[in-house]
């Protein structure tokens, strides 16, 4: 405890340092005067009787820096002192600052922007209660094998929906074309999701008879009905069938299409042959039961097939979905989109070591005109970690500042980004530019600043301290900086060399 207190006590001392700093001055300089007050009685004369008293202090200045060091954090001051100092960069050499800020905003930006969409689509969870337990069949079933997994399997709760179809809204002002879609009465239960309004499907509304119903989404209830919630309850002709409106979705629900307005039961009747076995393929989805496996699901799946196959009104082929698996649905959904949003970030992440490469650059050009400055601050007494730090110091906020124009890009880009992207990419209206995304932004500036910074600050650190005063300063280390330079050069050239070699071999193996 008696530890902690005293962390806070040296954290406060980083504040109201001017009124402490004069009351150290008053209270050393007291005891200055009783120590010469002493040596003059003592008869001493008075320009000795200063310098002993000075002697018996050990030094103002030392005196000083040592209280400093026991009533602050100094490694926290050193750093405000360092930011105040590089915090005039910008001001100094604003066409340097233009330059790198800009080159480090378009890397900065560009992978912000696509860590977006990697984030939105393979990262965020599905918007569904314990997504991690919904899961998908591989191939696309109709609506009689439905029925009977549905109503054998232990290890899960099985689903269906047909893909987007298209509805006449009629009895308004103007008929009204639709996409909807037709799923199975647990469907949503399934998927683990409500109403914003009224109720999901009762077990046995897809049955004949029984699915008259119509649940909106919640953009077609505000657009068409004007938000009107008496519309529970009430009518709609759709495609000539008066449905009844039982509810509306929040607004955030777009499943299975960013495209689906509405959502009907299916229509399971047996008596309907053809469209019962032969028809009406769709995706199935499922929710794994307490304590079951994807493993333990894939092997009833395969153990189900004997049994599908024997519900049949005629006989199936034998090699009929026997590839058909169990798999996470957000996998699923994801498909081979994996595939190329990782290879898009890691282009925009060689993008960005580019840009790197060439801030670092612009630092070691910029290093020979500094040589001077760096030589004085090193006669002084600065240690070469202090300079280094100070320089990785400059280099961090050069990236801060290139990461806010940057996330500002890609909040404003992204919208651009994503249109002439495909309409039914998975999961695309979930991408935002969210918590996740900015703590990547925040990670990424941090990073950045310290690779572009580092073999700077730590050549520049390395002055020759004879050689930069005598000279000014004027390309007194420029064999170092040289060779730094082109390192880096040589470096940019064989990334791009291998992203050639890499799009050759992809043009001819395509």
């Amino acid at each position: 405890m008696r530890q902690l207190r005293a962390w806070f006590l040296r954290l406060g001392g980083l504040f109201g340092k001017k009124r402490r700093e004069q009351e150290l001055a008053e209270e050393l300089d007291s005891h200055l005067q009783i120590h010469i007050q002493e040596n003059l009685r003592s008869g001493m004369t008075p320009a000795e009787a200063r310098r002993q008293a000075l002697l018996k202090l050990g030094g103002v200045e030392q005196t000083k820096e040592n209280y400093r060091d026991r009533r602050s954090l100094r490694v926290l001051e050193t750093l405000l002192q360092d930011m105040r100092f590089d915090g005039r960069t910008p001001r100094k050499n604003p066409g340097f600052t233009a330059i790198a800020v800009l080159t480090l905003a378009l890397g900065i930006g560009a992978n912000t922007a696509i860590f977006s969409l990697v984030n939105g689509v393979l990262l965020r969870p599905l918007p569904f209660a314990e997504p991690g337990r919904l899961a998908g069949m591989t191939v696309y079933y109709p609506k009689g094998p439905l029925v009977v997994m549905r109503e054998q399997s232990r290890t899960m709760n099985i689903a269906g929906n047909t893909d987007s179809t298209e509805f006449n809204l009629t009895g308004v002002d103007a008929p009204v074309r639709l996409t909807g879609t037709s799923v199975s009465a647990n469907w949503f239960s399934v998927l683990g999701v409500h109403t914003a309004m009224g109720r999901i499907f009762y077990e046995g509304e897809d049955q004949p008879g029984k699915d008259a119903v119509v649940i909106l989404s919640h953009s077609l209830w505000q657009r068409q009905f004007g938000g009107d919630p008496n519309l529970l309850g009430r009518s709609i002709l759709l495609e000539g069938v008066n449905r009844q409106v039982i509810g509306v979705m929040p607004s955030d629900f777009r499943f299975p299409s960013p495209k689906t307005e509405l959502w009907v039961p299916l229509h399971l009747d047996p008596r309907q042959t053809g469209d019962y076995w032969g028809s009406s393929y769709m995706p199935l989805t499922a929710r794994l039961r307490p304590g079951a496996t994807f493993e333990q699901a894939r092997t009833e799946l395969a153990a189900l097939r004997p049994k599908i196959f024997a519900a049949f009104p005629w006989r199936m082929p034998d090699n009929l979905w026997l590839n058909s698996t169990v798999t996470p649905l957000q996998e699923l959904l994801v498909g081979d989109t994996r595939t190329k949003l990782v290879i898009l970030l890691g282009a925009v992440g060689l993008l960005l070591l580019i840009a790197c490469a060439n801030v670092a650059n612009l630092f070691l050009a910029r290093a020979t005109t500094r040589q001077k400055e760096v030589a004085v601050r090193t006669a002084l007494g600065a240690s070469r970690w202090r300079l280094a730090r100070q320089l990785m110091t400059e280099s961090v906020l050069l990236a801060a500042l290139g990461t806010g124009l940057g996330l500002f890009a890609a909040i404003y880009g992204l919208t651009a980004l994503k249109a002439p992207l495909p309409a039914d990419m998975p999961r695309l209206a979930e991408v935002t530019v969210d918590a996740r995304v900015l703590l990547f932004t925040a990670v990424l500036a941090l990073v950045t600043g310290l690779l572009f910074g580092i073999m700077p600050a730590t050549g520049a650190s390395r002055v020759d301290l004879t050689k930069s005063l005598k000279s000014g300063g004027e390309r007194s280390n420029s064999g170092g900086s040289h060779r730094l330079s082109s390192g880096l050069i040589v470096g940019e050239v064989a990334v791009v060399l291998v992203i050639s070699a890499g799009l050759l071999v992809k043009s001819l193996s395509s």
